[in-house]
């Protein structure tokens, strides 16, 4: 599987893993500088992107919904403000009174 650059279709990293999920997190493991990824339709649900540079990557269509991304881990992630907006509208919160 490769993970291409969303301007130049370059490829930023190449894998055997067979899903786009294990091969963002195997470059993560790696350190490959994701920024600028076309991610898009990526099930990055669960997936522990703390130390991931996203900034400027494609998410549009990633799984970053509901029930999943309350574990996914976004502290420290360089993520533009749509990313941000994304991954906010993404949580919906209920309050319980007691």
């Amino acid at each position: 599987m490769k993970i291409l650059n969303r301007f130049t279709a370059e490829v930023i990293f190449e894998s055997e893993k067979t899903t786009i999920r294990e091969t963002v997190l195997e470059a993560i493991s790696k350190k490959a500088d994701l920024s600028k990824a076309n991610l898009s339709k990526a099930n990055l649900s669960w997936a522990d992107l703390s130390k991931a540079d996203l900034s400027e990557a494609n998410l549009s269509k990633a799984d970053l919904s509901k029930p999943y991304t309350w574990k996914t881990e976004f502290y420290k992630a360089k993520v533009t403000e749509k990313v941000k907006q994304q991954i906010i509208d993404s949580f919906k919160f209920v309050v319980v009174k007691e």
